[in-house]
């Protein structure tokens, strides 16, 4: 089937899938509201059948998530019938509440390594995020049994004004556990956190201003680990490059304006735990779900026709502008692209073409200069500190 993806512009190879709407914690801000199973799950039967849809469609690789995936009772049922199929598991996000080595052994008879990907949200601060005493030790001790027996780890953190200080030694005990790469993103607008105290979200500045101290940590500590400051400032393990911010080039505008919203939604689907196809996952609860196709009056193949979903998938920077005039007419529309939809979502309603406020602030608030002039400051203090050295030593 991959003509047919790439007749329609899009080569969609990975899909992200949530095979349970269920969960054993009770995170404040989970997009599922797991919790209370808000989503439930699809029978086993309907799950074999998305697997086999899947593969059909040349989407061999899937990555799964929850909910908690490994509350299924069939969980190893799905893993078995995507082996057979040829649809590789590539990642298990998990709470790791559920890790252990019974698991792995399992993994091990099936010649699997899958990444395994885990939240953790502060030291100290991870148990009331999580909403169940013992999910930070449950946490801190499958990463320890996962890269002792070799598997690659990532983690993933949820930063609001609670945990925001705790950054650098997060940072520094999630590298001493060897994991492989550490994404922190702003806290989602999503769940139980709407009924919280809002005071504890973070503005996009004081984000940005948290993200700018823990560069020269990060630095100083030897790029310990991969890191992604969602929206301001990656870079690999043990690397002395970096990316900073949203910034895309271009040689010819007018080409850049019929390039795709989101490219991650061409090439990656996300199917939500009641079957329903959406671009990404952050977009899951959100008012506009119900619009996108669900598996159980439609196919993947069909979806891929014509839906809502195509509809968004296929949007492009010219439509865009076209929506919004002040976006057509900002100096940095080629290079921010219109920013994250699932963002710009969050912030609009129900308009796949609003403005994503992260990524506006990124390039008006003049970000990109301030991650160079930190990095750049901290690599002059560096080269004084080894001159200072040398001349002691002489």
């Amino acid at each position: 089937m991959f003509w047919f993806l790439n007749m329609h512009r899009h080569t969609i190879r990975w899909a992200h899938w949530s095979i349970t709407g269920k969960c054993n914690l009770r995170c404040r801000h989970c997009y599922l509201s797991a919790a209370e199973a808000k989503y439930g799950e699809v029978s086993t039967e309907m799950a074999l059948n998305i697997v086999a849809q899947l593969s059909n469609m040349g989407i061999r690789q899937i990555s799964l998530t929850g909910g908690e995936p490994l509350v299924r009772g069939d969980f190893w049922e799905i893993v078995d019938a995507a082996r057979e199929q040829g649809v590789a598991i590539r990642q298990i996000y998990t709470n790791g509440v559920l890790v252990n080595g019974a698991l792995l052994d399992e993994f091990g008879k099936r010649g699997m390594k899958p990444q395994f990907v885990l939240s953790y949200d502060g030291v100290g601060r991870h148990d009331w995020l999580r909403g169940v005493e013992g999910a930070e030790q449950a946490a801190i001790d499958a990463i320890r049994l996962l890269t002792a027996r070799g598997f690659r780890v990532s983690v993933s953190s949820s930063i609001h004004r609670g945990n925001v200080e705790t950054l650098g030694d997060t940072m520094r005990l999630l590298a001493e556990l060897g994991v492989e790469n550490w994404k922190c993103c702003p806290m989602a607008g999503a769940g139980d956190w709407l009924k919280e105290d809002r005071s504890l979200d973070l503005g996009i500045d004081e984000l940005y201003e948290a993200y700018l101290k823990l560069i020269p940590e990060y630095l100083a500590a030897g790029s310990p680990l991969g890191i992604e400051m969602a929206g301001l400032f990656s870079c690999g393990k043990g690397g002395r490059d970096y990316k900073s911010g949203f910034k895309m080039d271009y040689e010819d505008a007018e080409k850049r304006a019929c390039d795709p919203l989101c490219k991650c939604v061409n090439s990656v689907m996300y199917i939500s735990a009641d079957a329903r196809m959406l671009p990404c996952m952050p977009m899951a609860g959100l008012p506009v779900q119900d619009e996108f196709p669900s598996l159980y009056d439609t196919s993947i193949y069909k979806a891929l026709t014509n839906s809502f979903y195509l509809k968004c998938i296929n949007a492009t920077l010219r439509d865009l502008f076209d929506s919004k005039p002040e976006c057509a007419a900002c100096p940095h529309r080629l290079h921010c692209g219109g920013g994250c939809r699932a963002y710009a979502l969050a912030g609009n309603g129900a308009d796949y073409l609003g403005v994503d406020g992260q990524t506006c602030r990124f390039f008006k608030g003049g970000y990109g200069e301030k991650v160079k002039n930190v990095v750049e400051t901290f690599a002059a203090q560096r080269i004084n500190i080894q001159k200072c050295t040398e001349t002691i030593k002489c």
